[in-house]
């Protein structure tokens, strides 16, 4: 199964191990539109509420069930910094929410977000973008993912390139 693949598997088996009250919380909406990511380019310290089921409030399955995913999203780094930073994410899971869009069924096309003080993963299944000419809605071929230090000034600034600019 491709990265992608076992991304999406992933996604889909957290929002199946939620019992019906935790999806209830947990989906803040059943249909998908095109793009419903909020996390891109140039929203270093975007201010997002909190929506969705808080971990703190989700069993114990489906705590495991989600944190799988978040661990494959972590895991795009080196390994020891995904350590470090799992670490840092299992100290917040009281404060770490799960928000769904779409369907739960295997084959939904679907906008996950994991988002705590320490961790913002949005993981969506976009519309087909300018190479989808004629085609509609939103589809598995054409996914868009974000994994950010909330207030991280995570989207490469160079801080020395600044300092040199304005400074020198």
């Amino acid at each position: 199964m491709s990265g992608r693949g076992r991304e999406i598997a992933l996604a889909v088996k957290a929002i199946q191990a939620l019992s019906s009250t935790e999806q209830g919380q947990a989906i803040i909406a059943a249909e998908k539109f095109a793009t419903e990511s909020v996390a891109g380019a140039f929203q270093d310290n975007l201010v997002q509420e909190y929506e969705g089921v808080a971990l703190g409030d989700v069993s114990a399955k489906g705590r495991r069930a989600i944190l799988a995913f978040v661990e494959r999203m972590v895991g795009n780094v080196k390994e020891g910094q995904a350590k470090i930073k799992m670490a840092e994410i299992r100290k917040h899971l009281d404060e770490t929410y799960f928000a769904w869009i779409g369907g739960t069924d295997d084959d939904a096309v679907f906008y996950v977000r994991v988002q705590s003080p320490v961790i913002w993963i949005e993981f969506d299944c976009e519309g087909p973008g300018p190479l989808g000419k004629g085609v509609t809605g939103s589809s598995r071929n054409h996914v868009h993912s974000d994994v950010r230090t909330p207030n991280g000034n995570d989207h490469g600034k160079s801080l020395l390139a600044l300092h040199l600019a304005l400074d020198h």
